[in-house]
């Protein structure tokens, strides 16, 4: 995958209290309700990678 078109994904950390993690750089993010596309996120504000929709191993960068 070219650097351009590099994507990461956010996966669920911990769903009772909805803390998602960044694939990229392995930030974790708490928030109020649901997951990152629900309150907006196109972008992981850590590394700055867009975030796919899904969780196949193929979109994401490692």
């Amino acid at each position: 995958m070219d650097k351009k078109d590099a994507m990461t994904a956010f996966r669920p950390m911990d769903d009772d209290h909805h803390v998602y993690q960044c694939w990229n750089c392995g930030s974790l993010w708490k928030f109020e309700a649901d997951g990152p596309y629900e309150n907006g996120w196109n972008v992981c504000p850590h590394c700055g990678l867009p975030i796919a929709r899904s969780l196949e191993a193929d979109d994401v960068s490692v």
